[in-house]
């Protein structure tokens, strides 16, 4: 589930640094590649994905009951505190994302065609380090679960804390790094924690509320984050770092939590 988690981040990290560098070259161009993108899973899902060993039956609950279901599971106890943190640490990191290129513009005085360069750039250092905390930290030191999420929440904080006050563009860049490593340390770590809180039967449930997270946070935050960001170019840094508070008590129920059924 951990690793599920962690290709569902990388995407979410690789996808702004592809579109970045390729708009770089041409605006339209990332377009173009989520066009060659999707053909290529086309091809890919038809030669190698395996059959589901899913038999389907008849569908006999309406959409409205199935709506009302999933909503309901973000009020589930067992898994409530574990998807609000996915939401908002995917939220902060949409925020960041979605208003720094404004930023470099605005502020640096570039380009369209330069900012979208330099994000790409910026963008792909944060998928670096986002890997790094994967598979390093992850997968090779196997840290707990509540340990990585303990460490996404200061490294969100501090990258967030330097957008707000920084002025010089490395510096910034730098803050994303630190963003991305707390993405990276925090998605695998709540897919891993939410599959071990419920049953076998609802794993596949859990995997899909989970996956869910990443999609939330990146509806609410860019609409968030651009809304902030006409009022003031710094607004969107200082929201990430109050979200700080909420998931810094949510981090502590999770380790508190681990420690007692320990």
């Amino acid at each position: 589930m951990g690793r599920i988690g962690a290709a569902n981040n990388l995407g979410t990290v690789i996808g702004p640094v592809s579109g970045g560098l390729l708009a770089a070259v041409g605006l339209v161009f990332p377009l173009y590649g989520v066009a060659a993108l999707t053909a290529l899973m086309a091809i890919a899902t038809a030669l190698w994905l395996p059959q589901s060993p899913h038999q389907p039956t008849a569908r006999t609950v309406s959409l409205g009951k199935v709506l009302r279901s999933g909503l309901g599971a973000y009020a589930d106890p067992r898994l409530r505190d574990l998807l609000l943190t996915g939401v908002m640490l995917f939220m902060s990191f949409a925020l960041i994302q979605q208003t720094l290129g404004f930023l470099f513009q605005d502020h640096f005085g570039l380009s369209p065609a330069a900012a979208a360069r330099a994000l790409g750039l910026t963008m792909m250092a944060a998928a670096v380090t986002s890997l790094f905390g994967q598979i390093v930290v992850v997968q090779w030191l196997r840290a707990p679960a509540t340990l990585l999420v303990a460490l996404a929440v200061p490294a969100l904080g501090v990258g967030a804390l330097i957008l707000w006050l920084a002025d010089r563009q490395l510096v910034m860049s730098f803050a994303v790094l630190l963003v991305g490593l707390g993405l990276g340390f925090g998605m695998p770590a709540i897919m891993s924690l939410a599959s071990l809180r419920v049953s076998s039967e609802e794993q596949g449930r859990v995997a899909g509320l989970a996956s869910a997270c990443p999609a939330l946070g990146f509806i609410l935050g860019p609409l968030v984050g651009t809304g902030l960001y006409t009022l003031d170019h710094r607004w969107p840094y200082l929201l990430v770092l109050s979200l700080m508070v909420p998931l810094a008590w949510l981090a502590w129920r999770l380790v508190r939590s681990a420690a007692a059924s320990a």
